[in-house]
């Protein structure tokens, strides 16, 4: 069962305290999220592997770095 009467803009007056609560809550959590979402962008130390990443792809042999192959040669 619905209400008989439901003015949209009577109940918005009524309850104006509690929505403007909500909504200053969310303005809140978003401005906590866009910082912490900065602090972990600018308090990144990037990769903590090698200085330079290479990718694997065709011609190149993984190797440990003291025993490198150039590619096409074979022991």
């Amino acid at each position: 069962m619905s209400a008989p009467d439901t003015n949209i803009k009577t109940q918005e007056r009524r309850h104006k305290g509690a929505l403007g609560g909500m909504k200053m809550v969310l303005g809140f959590v978003a401005v906590i999220l866009l910082i912490f979402v900065g602090y972990l962008f600018f308090a990144s130390n990037g990769p903590e592997e090698a200085e330079s990443q290479v990718e694997v792809g065709p011609g190149i042999e993984v190797t440990e770095p003291d025993n490198a192959i150039p590619a096409g040669e074979v022991d």
